[in-house]
């Protein structure tokens, strides 16, 4: 299972926190460290270098947030994470109803559509040739549409439906051009869902607009969701 770790600042660190981490997980070989605090885990540990423990724990996404501050607390969480765990992970199943929604904003500039580029090997002329581009409607370079449509994967596998889902089928309709400096909101919902034995079958609508409204995507997925890490409860009656 993830097990997410977060430093404070570390303005004024009274132990050697890293090494403190170390000796944490060196029990645990089949945990897996998660730093990434975009990222749902059943539990969270914070590592507080002093007492004061002045660090914001808000955004956190977890079913526990840990907050440690001295090796006294790391040695504790250490003799008693088998338990600490277990009870985490069977209690803070992620929970979903239909009608969520999640979006997520990003402006591509030049230096990323450039980085794209050598990831995808795609060198069309009219992401990165001008004269090419002012052949085409476009009249300009234009950010490939599969890469602005991986805002979509960034909300579907991250935050809804989350970690642990898997993409099944995908339908993706390009509607509009996006250009280098313009500002993308993805915006995933929930729509619909059937369920099996051991696992949901979810489908997502999506839509990226520019900032100006322009909708330039709009897909569906369908998600493959484990009661392992998702429950979906039905959505009560608004009164």
């Amino acid at each position: 299972m993830n097990l997410g770790i977060k430093y404070c600042g570390g303005c004024n660190p009274r132990y050697d926190r890293a090494q403190a981490v170390t000796e944490l997980l060196s029990d645990l070989p089949d945990i897996h460290p998660v730093y990434d605090t975009a990222l749902f885990c059943p539990v969270w540990i914070v590592i507080c270098g002093c007492p004061n423990r002045c660090v914001h724990i808000d955004m956190l996404r977890a079913g526990k947030v840990l907050l440690v501050s001295s090796p006294k607390d790391v040695l504790f969480v250490k003799k008693h994470s088998r338990t600490i765990l277990k009870q985490d992970t069977d209690m803070s199943k992620k929970e979903l109803t239909i009608g969520m929604c999640v979006s997520r904003s990003r402006t591509f500039t030049t230096k990323d559509l450039l980085s794209f580029v050598e990831l995808s090997h795609d060198r069309n002329g009219i992401h990165l040739d001008p004269a090419i581009a002012d052949l085409t409607v476009f009249r300009r370079p234009v950010v490939h549409g599969i890469f602005v449509g991986t805002l979509f994967s960034a909300i579907l596998g991250t935050e809804l439906p989350g970690s642990g889902t898997v993409l099944l089928e995908e339908h993706i309709h390009y509607k509009a051009p996006v250009f280098p400096g313009d500002t993308i909101t993805a915006e995933i919902k929930f729509t619909s869902c059937i369920e099996h034995g051991s696992t949901y079958v979810g489908t997502f609508n999506g839509i990226c607009r520019n900032s100006d409204g322009t909708e330039v995507i709009h897909g569906q997925f369908t998600e493959l969701m484990s009661k392992r890490f998702f429950i979906v409860k039905e959505r009560k009656n608004d009164v």
